[in-house]
């Protein structure tokens, strides 16, 4: 176990949304490492010292601004649940995970028992039909099984768990389109996997109105020529758009106050800290559709301010926009459906965040890559990562910081 330099365990949290069939998000699983261990899934030392941490950097995060109003679903080591560790959870929050490599002995039993009349939910992870849990389902509620599976071994199994058990079944690691719509037409009733997160582009969708109306004025403000009234006069073209940038101005995310028109705005913040908002704004406009839509929009400003926060730290203090920019803009394709060179030119994105999206060069490419690593739960990978730039003792920090900011600008916006 790696302790740092303050003594406190370095542990971090990545999340994984789970979507029912009408694609909303129901539930996050929390997926933790010790930031030195390996990235696979395996049980973790069972010492007490490690789950009272464990539940102190969930806890100290933020159980709402973690999973919002789903549940959260926990992965539960067989020393663990017979020591009752999960007991100090509520369950009207929680899934409990029994992990693969679980046994069925009389204490699992009594565990699950005990489980189940503290009123847990139950899921038996990455179930195999003559794996070591399968004595244990008729005391869980949930059976995931994963998209890898032969599809005939797979199909013949979700009959089979229709047929005599009343359980809810997952397809969990759905990896490709493909995946999604076979454990759709199966019959799975929720869904997880890296899938959900990726983008996918459709040529010649252009801009919503409302979108257009952002990015023009977000040009206008990148143009040095252009005065501030010219900047000003941008916001006209969509009424709501001044009410959203003030809702931004006054909130406690960014802690000022009186900021009454866009031309105080600029007079107390500049045009860099103005273009920044708006790009806020841009992507908070876009039409969300799903479940899916939503956890694209909620990674686009955990993205957004983790890079600028170890951006911070990587240029030694100077200035950390771009990183935010890039962090931000980088989910542009996958929320808008429209590729993402055609974005950052709509919206005269500055060279520094381009090169980095588009040509993968520069640090704010290192930074986005060690995002992506922290986001899929490849701390092993991330902690390499952030060693190389030389923020290896920030990732906990900035994946608190992002998680608090993007979950408080949400609320200001309006989104659920």
């Amino acid at each position: 176990m790696h302790v740092t330099t303050d003594s406190q365990v370095e542990l971090l949290v990545a999340r994984q949304p789970l979507f029912d069939r009408t694609l909303d998000v129901v539930g996050y699983e929390l997926l933790y490492r010790d930031s030195t261990t390996r990235d696979e899934a395996g049980s973790l030392d069972a010492s007490l010292m490690t789950n009272i941490t464990l539940a102190n950097a969930v806890l100290g995060i933020g159980l709402e601004e973690l999973v919002g109003r789903a549940h959260a679903w926990v992965n539960v080591p067989q020393q663990l649940l017979v020591q009752d560790v999960w007991s100090v959870l509520d369950p009207s929050q929680y899934v409990l995970e029994i992990l693969e490599d679980t046994t069925a002995t009389d204490g699992v039993f009594a565990a699950m028992q005990r489980a189940r009349a503290a009123g847990f939910r139950l899921a038996l992870d990455d179930f195999e039909p003559q794996g070591p849990t399968a004595p244990l389902m008729h005391l869980a509620h949930i059976v995931k099984l994963e998209m890898s599976m032969p599809t005939d071994r797979l199909i013949n199994t979700v009959r089979d768990l229709r047929r005599r058990h009343a359980l809810t079944l997952v397809a969990e690691k759905v990896e490709t389109p493909e995946e999604f719509e076979l454990a759709y037409e199966v019959g799975f009733d929720l869904f997880q996997g890296w899938h959900f997160g990726r983008a996918e582009t459709v040529s010649g969708r252009d801009m919503p109105p409302v979108i257009a109306a952002v990015a023009m004025v977000m040009q206008r403000l990148r143009n040095t020529a252009a005065s501030d009234a010219y900047v000003e006069a941008g916001f006209h073209a969509d009424p709501t758009l001044m009410i959203k940038l003030l809702r931004l101005a006054n909130s406690a995310a960014y802690g000022f106050r009186g900021v009454t028109s866009a031309r105080k705005a600029l007079q107390l913040v500049g045009r860099d800290a103005l273009y920044q908002w708006l790009a806020i704004l841009l992507v908070a406009s876009i039409p969300r559709r799903s479940g899916v839509d939503e956890e694209h929009l909620r990674v686009a400003l955990e993205r957004a301010r983790f890079c600028e926060v170890i951006g911070g730290y990587v240029e030694h203090g100077a200035d950390a926009s771009p990183y935010f920019l890039g962090g931000l803009l980088s989910m542009l394709d996958a929320l808008m459906g429209v590729p993402l060179d055609q974005l950052l030119e709509r919206v005269h994105a500055p060279p520094a965040v381009c090169t980095a999206l588009l040509q993968g060069e520069g640090k704010l490419a290192h930074v986005l890559h060690l995002a992506n690593a922290v986001e899929h739960a490849r701390f092993l990978e991330a902690r390499d990562m952030a060693n190389a730039l030389g923020v290896g003792s920030r990732l906990r920090e900035a994946t608190a910081e992002s998680t608090h900011w993007a979950a408080s600008i949400r609320a200001t916006l309006g989104s659920s």
